[in-house]
């Protein structure tokens, strides 16, 4: 190799043990990768901060705040632990509301055990919940009737009032085709903020065409599970190639957050993807 005249080497190190030194450094990064997707961020929650202003909020309902878990998965990858630990970090922040989007528990004969753990949430003005594509898939009825039994609020095709000038509403799961809008929708007046649950992302297309303006919450993505860098995923099923796969997304008249959730499904695996617990603060126009 030519001298370049500076004293510095512009080349790959040239003694052995240099060599091992980076060799041995480029071995440490590649088996921290699987150490980080399979022992680390399974099990390291993020709390993430959203600021969303709301039309229709009235300014009595300032500064609410909402948190969304979703997506449990109890079950051969999830721990009750791991569970039990979002619920702590979540009655740590004191909201005003807390709401649940689908996928609790893998069989149902453990839904008890998930909801005693659901039912240590805390928040002022309840614990609400809709179903996921597991939950009809395992057998829902159970699922549901055990999170009732312990206080959290069903909220299949329906709405309640949480506030003057604030509705909360909930649609069943739309890939098991159980989504009923119309039927959640009833009863909301025009110039009523609302917020809208349902596990599936389709969600925001479903209120798009209907004309609902709504804050939407959805999970069912996992955030993707595992994401590679400079890869996005393009494919999760039950989206009909819609892209919704983790934050933000607008459509009509309707806004949707897409929640990371909390468990994994498949393979007990997450990288570059945190489980997520997300706090919501409702902002008045």
């Amino acid at each position: 190799m030519p001298d370049t005249g500076d004293g510095h080497d512009s080349g790959a190190p040239r003694s052995p043990a240099r060599r091992r030194f980076f060799a041995a450094a480029m071995a440490a990064a590649m088996a921290a990768v699987p150490a980080d997707a399979l022992w680390l961020e399974p099990i390291w929650p993020q709390v993430t901060l959203h600021t969303v202003p709301l039309p229709g909020l009235p300014s009595s309902c300032d500064g609410l705040t909402l948190l969304q878990l979703s997506d449990f998965h109890l079950g051969p990858t999830v721990s009750e632990e791991e569970i039990a630990r979002a619920v702590r970090l979540a009655n740590r922040i004191q909201p005003d509301v807390v709401v649940l989007t689908g996928d609790y528990v893998h069989p149902p004969a453990r839904a008890g055990a998930l909801a005693a753990i659901l039912g240590r949430l805390r928040s002022r003005l309840g614990v609400f919940a809709v179903p996921g594509n597991h939950d009809h898939w395992e057998g829902v009825a159970p699922i549901l009737r055990a999170l009732r039994g312990v206080g959290i609020r069903e909220m299949t095709n329906t709405n309640v009032l949480l506030a003057p000038g604030l509705r909360l509403a909930g649609i069943d799961d739309i890939w098991c085709e159980k989504d009923d809008l119309a039927r959640a929708h009833r009863g909301c007046r025009a110039g009523e903020a609302l917020v809208l649950l349902s596990h599936s992302p389709l969600a925001l297309p479903l209120a798009a065409r209907a004309g609902v303006a709504a804050l939407c919450l959805a999970g069912h993505t996992h955030g993707g599970q595992i994401r590679m860098p400079f890869v996005r995923p393009t494919w999760i099923p039950g989206l009909r190639g819609r892209p919704y796969v983790a934050g933000w997304y607008a459509e009509g008249r309707s806004r949707m957050y897409v929640n990371r959730g909390i468990g994994t499904i498949g393979l007990r695996l997450r990288f570059r993807c945190r489980p997520e617990i997300a706090l919501f603060t409702l902002r008045s126009l």
